[in-house]
């Protein structure tokens, strides 16, 4: 019986270094890299942009009285546009866009007013149309960020000028509109959900120009009402649908 059992326990033993053996002979389990593979839309494409521009505080004088506490309040944006992707690095497009702020400024206003300040209230409008060209940094799991840059025009519609005196009288000025020189810089990224369809985020400054107003129509003073340095801080989201 003893013997039997030495036997049971060296056969035991021999099969347990065997399988010891072969196990190291194994190579270890290969673990793969995730591997990026970029998903490449191209081609035409349309687009559609809703935003919030934040305006930058405008520099604004009726000749040499410099305004007080001058601001262009947060205005909406809607904009649409048509652009081709060249490949996963470089695409390019033109955009129209629209936006509408209210000013707000002060004058100071001496003896004739008791020494007190103005309210200056006016509507602006702004359209836009850019050309806009957008460097990728490639396409990896669906997303793909960029910086770009885009020049144009920026028409500009003044309209309501109205100033209110603390002893209760008002001036106006007329209505009036300028077409001008415009400019962008943008940083972003998007999200292809598909082979057509991306979503868009992106931050752009830009820089609309200048506007005046037209002459006081009740003829108390001559000249206008200058706003310089239209700029804001816009950041806007958006969809591209691909064509092709």
């Amino acid at each position: 019986m003893g013997s039997l059992k030495r036997m049971f326990l060296v056969a035991a033993t021999a099969l347990a270094a065997t399988t010891v053996a072969q196990a190291a002979d194994l190579d270890p389990p290969v673990i793969p890299a995730p591997e990026l593979i970029p998903q490449k839309l191209g081609g035409w494409y349309l687009r559609g942009d809703i935003g919030v521009d934040f305006f930058t505080d405008p520099d604004v004088r009726f000749h040499a009285l410099e305004f007080e506490h001058e601001e262009l309040r947060p205005a909406l944006m809607v904009g649409v546009g048509a652009g081709y992707e060249f490949n996963q690095y470089l695409r390019a497009d033109l955009t129209v866009d629209y936006r509408g702020t209210d000013f707000n400024g002060k004058t100071p206003c001496y003896a004739a007013c008791g020494f007190a300040f103005t309210q200056e209230n006016a509507e602006l409008n702004i359209f836009t149309g850019m050309a806009n060209i957008y460097l990728q940094a490639g396409t990896y799991y669906g997303f793909t960020p960029y910086i770009g840059g885009g020049i144009g025009f920026a028409y500009v519609d003044l309209s309501e000028y109205a100033g209110f005196n603390p002893n209760g009288t008002t001036n106006t000025f007329n209505d009036n509109d300028a077409t001008n020189f415009a400019w962008n810089v943008t940083a972003g990224a998007s999200y292809a959900f598909s082979e057509r369809l991306a979503l868009d985020a992106n931050y752009r400054y830009l820089d609309f120009g200048d506007i005046s107003t037209g002459g006081d129509p009740a003829g108390n003073f001559a000249g206008s009402v200058d706003i310089e340095d239209i700029t804001a801080h816009e950041v806007r989201v958006g969809l591209r649908y691909y064509l092709n």
